[in-house]
């Protein structure tokens, strides 16, 4: 009797084991990699300007100045999130300079934005197991998404990351500059920039993060350039850099921990169970004399 009960309760826990492994796979896993309900992103870049917005002017020299990006998780239906994130720029003695800020649906799960157009895959955040492809991101300041460039693999602080870039991209940004007499009386304001950003593939955690660019006046009518008025850059600073770097390792132990070490360690304790039963059912009795 005692041992037709051991037979049982293995074989009850083995039964656990195994409807376990599914469930962690294929219903925890996706709950603990989805956006969480108290996302929050407080940080800031390294900006540098030169303008000169008079035509026939000097450039006034580089300014520096602190970027600030805000993101917070504002609301929940469902699998969506309600995010707002702001940035601005703020120069000392001057207050803000330049400043954006939207609302995004964004979906918990993929981590992409929700829009009307559902052929177009943006990511709000990039997803986990980064490929060496083309992705839609939407970056830190912008109004909207650009797609980046799989450019190679380079290592930053000694951790690997896939380098992705928009190269010399050009965006109307004359409502942005309309504090200037000529925009848009006279002219719109185009504008060039490259961004390159470095992702640490398995958390898909930006570790590293530049972009630059020239605004000019342009003709309304052709676009051609009458006269650059402002050279800009943001960038992270080496602190930054190093905290992302930490995050990303903690993250990839993290994803490693409950992708493969969880599910390694249940299906061992499941295999151990079986071999346990198999040698309790050949066992036979002991027969009484």
């Amino acid at each position: 009797v005692k041992k037709m009960k051991n037979k049982q309760t293995i074989l009850a826990i083995f039964v656990i084991i195994i409807l376990l492994i599914p469930v962690w796979i294929y219903l925890i896993t996706p709950k603990l990699e989805q956006i969480p309900a108290d996302y929050t992103l407080n940080g800031f870049l390294l900006h540098r300007e030169n303008n000169r917005f008079e035509i026939d002017s000097e450039w006034t020299g580089e300014t520096i100045a602190n970027t600030f990006v805000d993101e917070d998780l504002i609301g929940l239906n469902n699998d969506a999130a309600v995010i707002k994130k702001s940035f601005r720029v703020e120069v000392l003695g001057e207050g803000v300079v330049y400043e954006t800020s939207n609302e995004l649906n964004v979906d918990r799960k993929s981590k992409k934005v929700i829009s009307e157009d559902e052929s177009e895959d943006v990511f709000y955040l990039f997803p986990k197991n980064v490929e060496k492809k083309p992705y839609k991101w939407w970056s830190y300041g912008y109004s909207e998404h650009h797609q980046f460039e799989f450019k190679n693999v380079e290592i930053v602080k000694g951790l690997e990351t896939y380098h992705f870039n928009v190269e010399n991209k050009i965006t109307d940004d004359s409502e942005g500059y309309e504090f200037l007499e000529l925009v848009p009386e006279k002219y719109k304001t185009l504008t060039i920039f490259s961004m390159n950003v470095w992702v640490e593939p398995v958390s898909g955690t930006v570790v590293n993060y530049q972009d630059k660019g020239t605004s000019y006046y342009a003709d309304k009518e052709t676009g051609e350039k009458v006269w650059d008025i402002s050279q800009w850059g943001n960038e992270y600073n080496r602190d930054l850099i190093e905290r992302k770097v930490e995050e990303a390792i903690k993250q990839k132990k993290q994803i490693n921990l409950y992708k493969k070490i969880i599910p390694s360690i249940l299906g061992t304790i499941a295999v151990i169970l079986l071999i346990m039963l198999a040698l309790l059912w050949r066992k036979k009795p002991v027969q009484d004399k």
